[in-house]
């Protein structure tokens, strides 16, 4: 009796005690370490997924961009990139909201309005190496009356000029000159005051004029 004794003995020494478990501490450890290492992976995904949102933003606009510079051609007239202006209406279009139109006497849309995605907008560029298209001294701005399939009204404003050259012209006059266009994270509030997020990301579209190609660079603050 006295070896299977020490066989039992033997086998709790091999085999610790199951019913010890891990003491509040240990677990309350754990738990911390968890929490922090998943609210680190997830501020990371959010971030990688609105840098994701802007840079297809920029890229959409210069798409579409090119698209209207080869509709200018084969209409063989100007076609005009335009924005909803900070008066524009409804709540939730201005600086958002772009389209393309051509005959700024009596204006035409030639494309669905386009919004930029949520807390992304046209934005003012301090520090363009070219022109600021956004700057309100060098932007001419017409009102947008009844258009067919219009969903802004008020005033508009004229960002860049494509004529059927394949060419570009922008400011006031509207004269060839190198100029970009910066798209923000960030708000325009209710009093037109700009709201910049803390978390900046921005995107440049350069557009060379004579040549008519367009630039896409990040901004890094």
């Amino acid at each position: 009796m006295s070896g299977i004794s020490d066989i039992r003995i033997f086998m709790r020494i091999l085999s610790p005690d199951s019913s010890k478990g891990f003491s509040l501490i240990e677990m309350l450890v754990v738990i911390s370490i968890v929490l922090l290492l998943s609210g680190l992976t997830l501020g990371a995904l959010r971030a990688s997924r609105t840098h994701q949102v802007i840079n297809q933003a920029a890229y959409r606009l210069v798409m579409l961009i090119e698209l209207a510079q080869g509709m200018a051609v084969s209409l063989n007239e100007p076609v005009y990139l335009v924005i909803a202006d900070l008066k524009s209406k409804p709540d939730g279009v201005p600086m958002r909201a772009y389209t393309f139109i051509k005959d700024l006497e009596d204006p035409q849309l030639l494309h669905h309005w386009q919004f930029l995605p949520k807390d992304v907008v046209f934005a003012e560029d301090k520090n363009a190496p070219d022109v600021d298209l956004i700057s309100a001294d060098a932007i001419p701005g017409i009102e947008i009356g009844e258009v067919q399939d219009s969903i802004v009204e008020g005033q508009i404003r004229v960002l860049v000029e494509m004529l059927p050259d394949g060419s570009f012209r922008s400011g006031e006059p509207l004269t060839h000159q190198n100029a970009s266009i910066l798209l923000e994270r960030g708000d325009w509030l209710a009093d037109s005051k700009y709201y910049s997020k803390k978390d900046l990301e921005q995107y440049r579209i350069l557009i060379r004029p004579r040549t008519g190609v367009l630039v896409v660079e990040e901004v890094f603050p």
